[in-house]
Order: structure tokens, then sequence, then C-alpha cells
């Protein structure tokens, strides 16, 4: 097809819009979605746990103590197919023993926020 012609209509259309509508829209969207960041840290500090994403299958539930956060890693895996969701796998009872000591006796407390932060119905959690 080759280079649009410098005075063609399809030029400044395509110019226009990148230039004064997507641009300005992509600044403003990030200089209004900036402030808030702060405010999710400070939610998940004040609430004590949160779940972070680790690549495309993997998370992470941490706890904030000491003035850090500490945690552990469970499988999020991906299903394959139309109308498949996730498939957790949160580490079973007999493996519980090798996560660190503040996670020791607690593993149905913290089953149930990981359940609470992931509650998509299409979700299915095994045992490790």
């Amino acid at each position: 097809m080759g280079p649009i012609p410098f005075g063609s209509k399809l030029r400044l259309t395509v110019e226009l819009f990148f230039g004064f509508i997507l641009l300005p829209f992509a600044l403003l969207f990030g200089v209004l979605l900036f402030p808030f960041k702060p405010l999710f840290e400070r939610y998940d500090r004040k609430r004590g746990w949160r779940i972070r994403p680790i690549g495309r299958d993997g998370a992470r539930y941490e706890e904030f103590s000491l003035g850090q956060w500490h945690g552990f890693a469970f499988t999020n895996e991906l299903l394959c197919g139309p109308g498949k969701g996730r498939c957790v796998y949160f580490p079973s009872a007999s493996h519980w023993s090798a996560l660190p000591t503040w996670a020791q006796g607690r593993r149905d407390q913290i089953l149930h926020r990981v359940q609470s932060k992931l509650k998509t119905s299409n979700h299915d959690y095994q045992d490790a």
C-alpha cells in the first residue's frame, strides 16, 4: 500500500486522532489513575494482607508484619476453553508444614482470604 501522502485527508485524520485525541486521553488517564496506587497500597497495609500476581500462572499471598511483606507463592493456572476460569493449586495440609512459621495452623483462614479475593465463580481450588 505504501506511505500515506502528506496532504491526504486520511493522514490528517490519523494525525488528529493520535495527536489530539488518543495522546491527551492516555495522559489524562495516567494522571487520574496514578494517585490511586498509593491508596491501594495503604489499604493492603491496613488490611494486613494482599495477593499479588506472579506472571501468567502464579500468585503470591503476603502478610504485612514488622514493617515488611512476607509471603509464599502458589499456582494459579489459566484453564483453556470457553467459559473456563482458573485452577488455583493451594498447598495441601501435608505440604503446609513447609511454609513459613507465621502461616502454620492458619491454612483455612488464608485459603478463605484467597477465595474472597479471587471470588470468581469459575475458579477451581485444588490441593497441590
